[in-house]
């Protein structure tokens, strides 16, 4: 009996290890067969993501290839455009030119009362003489008022408060760099000489050549009769040939006629009484140290023009000249 069992169990442990091995056998082949149809699979996947990276790597060279091709378009439309810009300017000036060498050619009249550079009621604010010390003050006033003036400078001022006048978005003029009469008005080359050096002055403080002047005293003035007898006719002629405009005034404020300055009242007076029943005014004011009271009266002279309707804007080298009756 002992014999017949210690058989069976030999037997039945022999079978175990048959079966055993067996199991192992088909596991390890079911695993290789599911890992060949795994790595198939993934091969699949990465042949399939090969050609898609393929594709995708095609379409984007033929995207950056059509935005090359943009950009160049582009920038040949803005050469073009840039170059039909110049051009077209150049024609502008030429024209303006010749438009200014047609008026030089003619008498140059007073149009005082008729000067219209615009449609309907416009103020044309003008400070001569400055920068000064009452340019801020100035500035603030007509910041607060939304009101661009016009500055006809002399080269004793400041550079920081002519940038400051410029960048505010207030047009620049010129009014020669010495305002010494007899300097200026002693023969043309000395009046050229000296409208050149304020004219260079503002081109290297602001960057701009102005185009837009006005005499010392205007060309109504009687002192340069002292120092050279004729030579305000022969100066108009001569600034419009030189491709400027020059921009007397006909109405003021009167701040300058007297050597103590008049008082706030006789300002606002003065500017009603000389704008009087005129469309466009080109209002004469001082931007200097003596001319204190003119900023203070600079608010109610604003508010009074909107009154009657008018608008503001600056002086532009493209408007008509305004000329009053020359003197000398």
């Amino acid at each position: 009996m002992k014999k017949r069992r210690r058989g069976s169990t030999v037997f039945l442990g022999t079978v175990t290890v048959i079966l055993a091995i067996t199991v192992l056998f088909f596991f390890c082949k079911g695993r290789d067969i599911v890992q060949k149809s795994v790595d198939a699979a993934l091969s699949q996947d990465d042949t399939r993501l090969s050609a898609l990276q393929q594709q995708i790597d095609v379409l984007e060279k033929a995207l950056a290839k059509m935005q090359e091709d943009a950009d160049k378009k582009q920038r040949e439309s803005e050469e073009k455009e840039a170059e039909w810009t110049k051009e077209r300017e150049s024609y502008e000036k030429q024209i303006a030119d010749l438009k200014k060498q047609v008026l030089a050619s003619k008498p140059i009249k007073s149009n005082t009362k008729s000067w219209a550079p615009a449609e309907g009621k416009v103020a044309y604010l003008t400070f001569d003489d400055g920068p000064s010390v009452n340019t801020d003050k100035i500035l603030s006033i007509l910041e607060e008022k939304d009101v661009k003036a016009t500055w006809f400078v002399v080269g004793s001022g400041k550079d920081e408060e002519l940038k400051r006048i410029y960048e505010a978005g207030h047009a620049i003029g010129l009014h020669t760099y010495s305002h010494d009469y007899a300097k200026c008005y002693k023969d043309e080359d000395s009046f050229y000489r000296d409208l050149d050096q304020i004219e260079q002055h503002v081109y290297d403080v602001i960057g701009i050549h102005s185009r837009i002047m006005r005499f010392p005293g205007g060309l109504s003035n009687r002192v340069s009769m002292k120092y050279n007898q004729g030579i305000m006719s022969r100066l108009a002629v001569g600034v419009l040939q030189r491709g400027y405009t020059f921009f007397d005034w006909n109405a003021a404020n009167n701040d300058a006629l007297t050597k103590e300055p008049p008082s706030k009242q006789e300002l606002i007076d003065a500017v009603k009484t000389t704008v009087g029943t005129k469309n466009c005014v080109c209002i004469l004011m001082h931007d200097s140290k003596s001319r204190y009271t003119t900023p203070d009266a600079l608010p109610e002279i604003i508010d009074w023009l909107r009154e009657q309707g008018y608008r503001f804007d600056v002086l532009t080298a493209d408007m008509p000249y305004l000329a009053q009756t020359i003197a000398n």
